[in-house]
């Protein structure tokens, strides 16, 4: 494929509903089933399908920052680098996709993969299997459990096998093969589940539509590859594999210390609140919380499908551009933001009770809070994503300071002053230094100002 094709395919495929109908359908298919769950479960699967579900998230963090950075080796390929390292920016020649380093990087992905998924395999079945196992009280039911958890372990372990696909195709551009694979996992996820739990198979049909699902899925995106990996290879693709594996693992395991501090960040304030407030003040916090995780995470959907694109750009030169596409990206996070913000503040309540729900959001100055916290969070994390088109993780250090500091600062402030001591206690830590150092240092790594960003972005827009 040649970069005129690659830019081709990326403008081709863009496909913004089926881009946010895929977040939607991996984010609420938990939500969708709930229904079935509560009519035909008993407390005790009630409680072990949400630590299934849990876990099965938790899990999701061995994946450790691999996947961005598959993506953007490969989005450095397919703009023509001639050569991939640990830190800096390729060579390219624009004019030619070195296929011998595509597949080789395809084949290093694969072995990193396999070794992620054999370790989650081996973390969920024993680790896993223990600590569920101390949760039954019913034990004539441990038996099906287990075999449930198993086929579950297993779904997972697949998705994680067969992750380097999905990273390849959404690299190259590929975005509506990337999209189709999500919602082809997570619909048939749904069908299965809400099939299976209505002819009574309890928690087994979680197990077996998520094994399923995951297998229909990743084969779905082992068919768009495009291309063969090498299965005999030659001492040179050995070699080049080696090194390969060495310049994925480099940023890879930044990004996942990384993603696990921002864990602590913004999830671990709802262990906190679970352990120091009072169970109706904590689950509200959770509830809303969760409404602006789950905000944040559809707001930036149009960002993340530029990335490519953005990558392109910058291995070309094409600096306006490259401005313009991350001007307008930003610009459409922060209207989703507001008009999300202003939904769950006027209507949120009303939803939650609409959807037979029984836990209440917070007040309004809480919401305004934690609306501005996020806010500020999602935009840091947008500029500090950029950083990483560049090849560099310079927010290493500062993100591992952030994920401790935050959790301390919340346990010693919540005792004099409760919830506002978590709130204030992110607020305080991130404003000091990532919520302003990493769009400055974003903005002059690119040589563009904010505002002039924001009206390239705005103009973006409009000429849509």
């Amino acid at each position: 494929m040649t970069l005129f094709e690659f830019t081709f395919a990326i403008k081709k495929n863009k496909n913004t509903y089926l881009a946010h109908f895929s977040q939607a359908l991996n984010i609420g298919a938990g939500v969708i089933l709930l229904p079935l769950v509560l009519r035909f479960f008993d407390p005790e699967q009630i409680k072990l399908w949400f630590v299934f579900i849990t876990l099965g998230g938790l899990a999701q963090l061995f994946e450790f920052g691999f996947h961005p950075t598959l993506v953007r080796n490969i989005a450095y390929i397919f703009s023509g680098a001639q050569n991939l390292d640990k830190v800096g920016l390729p060579d390219f020649d624009s004019t030619k996709t070195n296929r011998l380093l595509l597949i080789a990087l395809a084949n290093s992905a694969k072995i990193v993969y396999r070794t992620i998924a054999l370790f989650t395999l081996l973390a969920m079945l024993i680790a896993g299997s223990i600590y569920i196992n101390s949760l039954i009280t019913n034990h004539d039911a441990l038996y099906p459990v287990l075999v449930s958890w198993t086929l579950f372990s297993v779904g997972v372990a697949v998705n994680f096998y067969y992750g380097y696909a999905n990273g390849i195709i959404f690299g190259r551009g590929d975005l509506n093969s990337y999209y189709y694979s999500i919602v082809i996992s997570k619909a048939l996820f749904i069908i299965l589940t809400a099939l299976l739990i209505y002819l009574d198979f309890g928690l087994l049909s979680l197990g077996l539509s998520s094994l399923f699902s995951s297998i229909a899925g990743r084969f779905f995106s082992i068919s768009r590859l495009g291309f063969k990996l090498q299965t005999s290879q030659t001492e040179e693709m050995k070699n080049l594999c080696h090194k390969l594996i060495k310049v994925l693992t480099h940023n890879a395991m930044k990004l996942g210390v990384v993603q696990l501090a921002g864990f602590f960040v913004v999830r671990g304030s709802i262990l906190i609140a679970s352990s120091y407030l009072s169970v109706d003040q904590s689950a509200s916090y959770s509830l809303t919380l969760t409404l602006f995780i789950v905000l944040s995470t559809i707001s930036t959907t149009y960002f993340q499908m530029e990335i490519p694109k953005i990558i392109n750009f910058s291995a070309e030169g094409s600096k306006e551009k490259m401005v313009s596409a991350l001007g307008k990206s930003v610009l459409i996070s922060y209207l989703l933001f507001f008009f999300g913000f202003c939904v769950i503040a006027i209507f949120g309540q009303r939803l939650i009770e609409a959807a037979g729900g029984n836990v209440t959001v917070l007040d309004t100055s809480y919401i305004i809070a934690i609306g501005i916290i996020m806010l500020l969070e999602m935009n840091h994390g947008i500029f500090a994503y950029m950083l990483t088109t560049f090849n560099q993780v310079p927010f290493f250090y500062s993100s591992i300071l952030t994920g401790v500091a935050v959790p301390l600062l919340s346990i010693f402030l919540v005792h004099r002053f409760g919830l506002w001591g978590i709130i204030f206690s992110q607020c305080f830590v991130q404003i000091l230094y990532n919520n302003w150092k990493w769009p400055h240092e974003a903005l002059n790594k690119i040589g563009v100002g904010y505002c002039n960003l924001l009206n390239v972005g705005y103009c973006a827009l409009i000429k849509r």
